[in-house]
């Protein structure tokens, strides 16, 4: 004997209820015909607890409140997924970056011509002493995702390290890279804690006992800046890029 929201009936009333359902296109019949499972659609399921839930269970059924919920939980799973497609389109500029300076490295070329890849900046950063002597720094070792941390803070990911180091000094290009659309410019967040990563940078060289190091901080930004938040940076004497300004042609 089997129950169906309560009452008792045979089997051959059962198959026939379900036969109905089956050809009213409710139900979707399996493998075997004494075996039936629901169409797989959640407006259906949210018409039958509608309908039937209090008779099974006696609960009442929120409807509005279930909707509300399944609203909510697309959204936090549709920001996930941009928060991911974000991360690999700035993973994939760092690469591309990554790939230009490893070619300077392997030709033993310096960057002489990293002044032509800034956005716009003021007179001070186009005439600091770090900026010539990187130009003319030989590449050693680059760096993706390189991680730094002082006794005073926790890890910090630095997206893209390219040194040049001699017997006596430290040379260095720190970038900070974002590909989003113009919409989601780098956030005032995002630019302070940089600027904290460039402290802490200094704070490590120092206590490895490099008494000498240049150090040019550099925040590209594939579809640019807030006016303020670049004002900030220049202030910081943190250089600013763009892809334009860089030269990259890709979809960001």
């Amino acid at each position: 004997m089997q129950y169906i929201l309560e009452e008792r009936i045979g089997d051959p009333e059962l198959e026939e209820k379900l036969l109905t359902l089956d050809y009213g296109g409710l139900i979707q019949s399996t493998t075997s015909s004494f075996h039936y499972q629901g169409i797989p659609d959640d407006i259906l399921d949210l018409i039958f607890r509608d309908r039937y839930q209090y008779e099974i269970y006696r609960e009442k059924f929120d409807l509005a409140s279930e909707l509300k919920q399944r609203v909510k939980n697309l959204e936090k799973n549709n920001r996930s997924l941009k928060a991911q497609v974000n991360e690999l389109k700035g993973r994939m500029l760092e690469l591309v970056i990554w790939r230009e300076l490893n070619t300077y490295r392997k030709k033993g070329k310096p960057f002489s011509d990293l002044d032509n890849r800034f956005r716009p900046i003021p007179q001070n950063l186009s005439q600091h002493p770090n900026l010539s002597k990187i130009k003319e720094m030989k590449i050693g070792m680059i760096y993706l995702n390189y991680f730094i941390q002082s006794p005073e803070t926790s890890v910090l990911e630095l997206d893209l390290l390219v040194e040049g180091i001699t017997d006596d000094s430290y040379h260095a290009i720190v970038f900070e890279i974002k590909n989003r659309n113009e919409k989601n410019c780098p956030s005032e967040h995002e630019i302070q804690l940089f600027a904290k990563k460039i402290d802490v940078l200094k704070y490590s060289l120092n206590r490895q006992g490099y008494k000498q190091f240049s150090i040019l901080p550099l925040y590209l930004s594939a579809n640019g800046f807030d006016e303020d938040s670049e004002k900030w940076l220049h202030k910081q004497e943190i250089f600013t890029s763009d892809a334009d300004s860089w030269g990259i042609h890709i979809d960001c």
